[in-house]
């Protein structure tokens, strides 16, 4: 995106008034660059979108990784000149996204996980492609990536988007307090290596209940998917803080599911299943599970297919899907309410959890040539029944994902 600015009004007593005329472009914007905006109340309205007449407003709706659509103004010419060139004028928060969401992050990316951040910002602010009257691009705009009176320093935050197949040597792992999921990268090449990275949950992309006692689940789906090369995960930079490698806070980051991907055309990669393959199929899931088995009308009672086949290991990573439709949990007298909804296709299923919210029950499977290595219960969202609520914020323990008796979860 190009933008054009305006000069001072010719006549100094309408300054404040009136604009002058209009120059040529003073910069550019384009996906992935780190702005630092100040929002100041009287000059910037902050809103739900799409919410009615009446509807709150303000600082509160804005919550960490808010997902929201920004209205920017450019300023005067001589406030580009000085790099203060754009302004926020409105914030439009959606509700219902998160940072999470795979479609929010474009194949371009601004900035590399394989070379300092700093030069690469520096690489960024002396490009000059479109403007014909400033001395780069993003000159117009250059102290709203730095602070002023610390130019030099690398003070900048952005979000740094590493790829599935650049996460091969990476690992999930419990916190040593057991109150959250760390990351842990052996890549020789990545700049976090050896860096402590913390796992981020916005709220809403899972129920409150997977989030606060769903930890040992998650890292057997953030494994797996890692495992599959779709997922890809964003670190957001804060240098200060990757300067003190030895912190016991580390940098924060999050995961981006690449959902196209496990869902890509699954009838052309069926998974064939030998008798070994379902006796410890149903050793691992405690279950009956036949993938062959039929039903009444001939059809199969359970889909599989294989999302990645590792070469170097000989594991394949598949996905189980029975066939007989979206299922609601039990209602219970500790039954979370109907209003929890979460964003992610894949969820953990509990007792207890919103019977408002229907899934088809699945499985993540690990595999060799003869034998089921392990099987992760998941649910897949059915969109139908996620429409017209907001995600309510709850709270509660729930068993390890090997506790998990499906048949009692469902009516």
């Amino acid at each position: 995106m190009t933008f054009r600015s305006y000069e001072s009004h010719p006549k100094p007593a309408l300054n404040t008034k009136c604009r002058g005329a209009v120059t040529d472009i003073v910069g550019a914007a384009y996906p992935g660059l780190p702005f630092n905006f100040m929002a100041y109340a009287d000059a910037c309205k902050i809103t739900q979108c799409g919410a009615g007449e009446g509807a709150e407003e303000g600082v509160s709706l804005l919550k960490r990784f808010s997902v929201a659509l920004l209205g920017i103004r450019v300023k005067s010419k001589e406030k580009c000149d000085k790099g203060y060139g754009m302004t926020l004028s409105t914030i439009e928060v959606l509700g219902d996204l998160d940072a999470c969401m795979g479609g929010l992050y474009p194949e371009f990316r601004a900035y590399s996980p394989f070379s300092a951040i700093g030069p690469q910002t520096e690489a960024l602010l002396s490009a000059k492609r479109f403007t014909t009257i400033m001395e780069s691009d993003l000159h117009f705009v250059r102290h709203l990536f730095r602070q002023p009176d610390k130019f030099d320093a690398t003070s900048e935050r952005p979000m740094i988007v590493i790829g599935g197949d650049d996460l091969v040597e990476t690992e999930v792992l419990m916190a040593a307090s057991n109150d959250g999921l760390q990351v842990q990268i052996s890549d020789e090449r990545n700049i976090y290596k050896g860096r402590p990275l913390e796992v981020q949950i916005p709220d809403g992309v899972f129920s409150a209940r997977t989030r606060a006692g769903g930890l040992a689940w998650l890292q057997q789906l953030y494994t797996w998917l890692l495992k599959t090369r779709a997922l890809k995960m964003v670190v957001v930079h804060d240098d200060y803080r990757y300067q003190q490698a030895d912190a016991a806070r580390g940098l924060a980051c999050f995961f981006v599911p690449d959902y196209a991907r496990i869902f890509a055309d699954p009838g052309g990669t069926a998974t064939l299943f030998r008798a070994s393959h379902v006796a410890s199929l149903k050793d691992s899931t405690k279950r009956d599970i036949d993938p062959g088995v039929m039903l009444d009308d001939a059809s199969l009672r359970y889909s599989a297919w294989t999302v990645y086949a590792d070469k170097a290991t000989g594991l394949s990573y598949a996905v189980i899907v029975d066939n007989t439709g979206a299922k609601n949990a039990k209602q219970l007298a500790h039954s979370e309410g109907n209003e929890e909804r979460h964003s992610s296709v894949f969820c953990q299923m509990y007792d207890g959890m919103a019977p408002a919210r229907a899934v088809h029950v699945a499985y993540l499977v690990v595999m060799d040539k003869t034998t089921v290595k392990s099987a992760l219960p998941v649910g897949i969202r059915d969109v139908q029944s996620q429409q017209g609520d907001s995600v309510a914020a709850l709270s509660a323990m729930v068993q390890m994902p090997g506790e998990v008796d499906v048949a009692d979860i469902f009516d």
